[in-house]
């Protein structure tokens, strides 16, 4: 949901500074905003932001498209944090569960699957 939060706000920066990039082109300020976007649109399955992307490689250097799916320092970091699937590293399950039940009072008793992990 970050994402989704963090991509909205930048594609209307990226509206706000149209008649700009229109008369002067990209502006360097905004390589962060270019960058997430073209990273993030094919993860996120909007097509309209699928055009907005297309749009930006038309206006952004080839090489510049090509290292924002591969230089993660490009990217905004709460979206290269929580874009891609990431899978929980062994016991990560487990314990989140009994932290949550905790926080929350509940009492809780792992199964032995968990029990393992933890």
């Amino acid at each position: 949901m970050p994402c989704y939060d963090v991509v909205h706000t930048m594609c209307d920066q990226v509206q706000g500074r149209l008649s700009y990039i229109e008369k002067y082109g990209a502006p360097k300020d905004m390589n962060e905003t270019f960058a997430t976007i073209i990273h993030a649109a094919p993860k996120m399955d909007v097509a309209e932001l699928m055009e907005v992307r297309k749009q930006l490689a038309l206006l952004l250097d080839e090489g510049f498209v090509k290292e924002c799916n591969t230089n993660m320092d490009l990217i905004n970091r709460v979206v290269r944090d929580n874009i891609d699937f990431k899978k929980p590293e062994e016991g990560e399950v487990g314990l989140r569960l009994v932290n949550l039940a905790a926080e929350r009072n509940v009492n809780f008793t792992p199964s032995q699957m968990l029990v393992g992990e933890i």
